[in-house]
């Protein structure tokens, strides 16, 4: 949903049956949840990764910093050979901070002369890995995700 245009919000509320909506810990995650409960969204329907934790965590953040750091590595090299051929130093997980991830990496990619990772193509690779039965999720933020999945159990009904 933070691709989705909130005009939209009505067709998918009414289209889409029962929604659910996860929420980032950040400013923009707080001020999405706004927007969702300014338009009619019920408080129910709306986990949050700050209702785990008291950091501004995204969603990227909850990823193994290892394997984030590698995946995005593999994003550069496979989209940008010609520049990613004139890095010195591939990003390291040692650069990594523990929340906003997404925005030191796209900082640290225009510092080297590189277009930033598509989050898209970024997130299928990593969907990739998981596919392939690695765990992708910091071992840390495993409670977090444990709890949001009983959270949408119980909305949905589901057993």
């Amino acid at each position: 949903m933070s691709t989705a245009d909130l005009a939209n919000l009505g067709d998918l509320l009414s289209e889409g049956g029962r929604t659910a909506f996860i929420i980032d810990g950040d400013e923009a995650g707080t001020e999405y949840e706004e927007n969702l409960v300014s338009r009619g969204v019920n408080e129910e329907q709306i986990f949050r990764y700050s209702d785990w934790v008291d950091e501004p965590l995204v969603l990227e953040d909850l990823v193994d910093p290892e394997i984030y750091v590698e995946s995005v590595n593999e994003e550069l090299a496979y989209w940008q050979p010609e520049e990613w051929s004139d890095v010195d130093e591939e990003l390291s997980s040692d650069e990594l901070p523990r929340c906003s991830r997404d925005t030191m990496v796209q900082e640290w990619c225009e510092a080297h002369g590189l277009d930033p990772v598509q989050k898209t193509t970024l997130s299928q690779r990593l969907a990739d890995k998981a596919g392939d039965g690695d765990s992708i999720v910091a071992p840390e933020y495993d409670e977090i995700l444990v709890g949001i999945d009983r959270q949408a159990r119980e909305y949905f009904n589901i057993d």
